[in-house]
């Protein structure tokens, strides 16, 4: 049942990112196959199909890197930027072999 419900939202945002890309936002569209792909792959999980997860999983992976690369990933890159600009490395010595 779990797995026709992932099913089935999948293929929802199949065509609401077939429509992205045909209104002109194909940036978005490749974000959003990419989740629906997924969606996909956590149904083919659920239902017992490696292949098939395995093959939506290498897809959401394929639309995400599309999606990151067409500049859809400006937004998350600047936050991630920002929030790595916390984080500072700390140099620190191996300890001296024979000192007690």
């Amino acid at each position: 049942m779990i797995a026709l419900a992932l099913g089935v939202a999948s293929w929802a945002l199949v065509a609401s990112a077939v429509t992205c890309i045909v209104t002109g936002r194909v940036t978005t569209g490749f974000g959003v196959l990419s989740l629906a792909y997924l969606v996909g792959a956590a149904g083919h999980a659920a239902n017992g199909s490696p292949a098939g997860a395995a093959w939506d999983a290498g897809f959401a992976a394929l639309f995400a890197w599309v999606w990151w690369n067409r500049g859809g990933g400006d937004g998350p890159r600047r936050r991630l930027r920002r929030w790595a600009r916390k984080f500072h490395g700390v140099r620190r010595t191996a300890p001296m072999a024979g000192a007690a």
